[in-house]
């Protein structure tokens, strides 16, 4: 028996007594949570789907697996078999023994359903807890139970439908129901959590950088109840491991085709047939990657402020802009040895990184997040020492992975992402970029849109690349209006 204590799940081999052996971890998961009320028809239903799923899984290697995951209102339930034929309801003639399984959940359960997965099919249901039952641990304490997820409303939000609001309301904060590190492989471990519903759309963040880091923010842009919404920390950053702050982590296994893979195998791990993808700045380099690769994976993409990492882009960044900002741009090309100021500034960087003097790699930290400051600075949306103002270890990695990328131009042939965006087609998108973004200048957007006939650009004249209140509200609205949208 594994998971998270608020969600569990145990594997059984395909044999009749393990329906049992089922209904024997149920009573102890549902006792341990104080849901005693519920193990009565949880057996049942439980009983009912293993029998069938034994039935399944008959002469099949894999396992029948059983998950319960506390959801306050509602408590879930999935049985996974390795036959992927999709279950249907019957009405059993009077002569027949078996048949009723799916009719009795269907009576029971609030609601039911089932979804494929890369071994065979889920099916899950809900039951609806008790009013009282909103912690997995401790005695059951007398409240109500939480109410359905909304949007924070901030003062001087419009009422006008379609006119711009002075802050977008994004949803509550939530906290994730599962969560691991995913063995990838070269001695990393990658972090990786879900929250939401986990039997709404999946949708996968990609966070930027590279090597920012998920953020607990994101979750606020999905509906939880309607998404099942997947992070995970790249390569040397975040909770991965080993952190790219340690000098001794090898930077040869972090490249996009290894993150790429990532992503993949984080996919099969969560047994996700297709999801959406949702991310900015450098996620939208590594999203167009992973979805030209693996066209087939994706339900939709969302890009908030369009990047590919050409060297046209990141020859901008790091010396065209310095037009604009003069005295910083002389600061930032100082940072680096006299030898190196007329040559390629960020191998420069990246080459500092790898010192083994540790004020050095600091210094050349410090330098560049300094300038990509100075780059954000005159934004609507600019917060001083946005990138500067990280801890320690964050941006030592943040800054050693993202030169690390960019000196070796993402391991990406020029412009590939754009000649390839044709494999994109069937696959909607929505590309939402600021027109004051001074480092991620908007042509890049609108030539992939010139590329992707399925991709719309919403081109936010009041937002850099920070966003603005308008592009966050554009967001929400289209993440609300890929919420139901049926598969292809």
């Amino acid at each position: 028996m594994t998971g998270h204590p608020s969600r569990r799940h145990a594997d059984f081999p395909p044999h009749p007594a393990s329906a049992a052996e089922a209904r024997h971890h149920v009573r102890a998961t549902l006792t341990a949570w104080h849901l005693q009320a519920l193990i009565d028809t949880t057996e049942l239903i439980v009983s009912e789907l293993v029998t069938n799923a034994i039935r399944a899984a008959d002469g099949s290697p894999h396992p029948v697996r059983l998950g319960l995951a506390l959801q306050p209102p509602h408590l879930l339930i999935e049985v996974s078999d390795p036959d992927p034929t999709p279950p249907a309801p019957r009405t059993p003639a009077l002569t027949d023994e078996g048949g009723r399984g799916l009719l009795l959940v269907a009576a029971l359960a609030a609601a039911w359903g089932h979804h494929a997965t890369t071994t065979g099919k889920t099916i899950w249901c809900t039951l609806p807890t008790p009013a009282s039952q909103d912690k997995t641990d401790g005695p059951p304490e007398k409240a109500e139970a939480p109410p359905p997820a909304r949007r924070l409303k901030s003062p001087g939000i419009s009422a006008h439908e379609g006119t711009p609001r002075d802050m977008a309301d994004l949803f509550p904060p939530i906290e994730p129901y599962d969560s691991g590190m995913l063995d990838v492989g070269d001695g990393n471990l990658v972090h990786w959590e879900t929250s939401g519903n986990p039997c709404g759309k999946p949708s996968l963040v990609v966070h930027g950088g590279p090597g920012s880091g998920s953020s607990p923010g994101s979750r606020r842009f999905y509906d939880p109840d309607l998404y099942r919404i997947v992070q995970f920390d790249q390569r040397g950053c975040g909770r991965s491991t080993p952190n790219a702050s340690d000098p001794a982590a090898d930077m040869s296994v972090n490249t996009t085709e290894h993150l790429i893979a990532d992503m993949e195998r984080l996919r099969e791990h969560l047994c996700i047939e297709r999801w959406q993808l949702f991310g900015g700045s450098w996620g939208s380099t590594l999203i167009l990657a992973y979805a030209e690769r693996h066209p087939g994976r994706v339900t939709e993409i969302v890009i908030p402020s369009v990047t590919t990492t050409r060297r046209a882009e990141t020859e901008w960044l790091y010396e065209g802009v310095g037009r604009f900002f003069p005295e910083q741009w002389h600061r930032f090309r100082e940072g680096v040895p006299v030898e190196d100021r007329d040559g390629n500034l960020i191998a420069a960087y990246s080459r500092l990184m790898e010192h083994p003097d540790p004020a050095i790699r600091a210094k050349a930290a410090t330098d560049w997040c300094a300038w990509e400051d100075a780059v954000i600075s005159q934004e609507p949306n600019g917060t001083p020492n946005a990138y500067s103002d990280r801890p320690t270890n964050a941006l030592l990695a943040f800054v050693r992975i993202c030169t690390h990328y960019f000196a070796n131009n993402a391991w990406l042939e020029e412009g590939t992402l754009l000649r390839e965006a044709s494999r994109l087609k069937g696959i909607p998108g929505v590309l939402l970029h600021g027109r004051l973004d001074m480092g991620s200048p908007l042509d890049t957007a609108w030539h992939l849109t010139r590329q992707w006939p399925d991709a719309e650009l919403k081109i936010i004249d009041d937002a850099g690349h920070t966003g603005s209140t308008t592009l966050r509200t554009h967001v929400l609205t289209t993440l609300e209006r890929f919420a139901t949208r049926p598969a292809n």
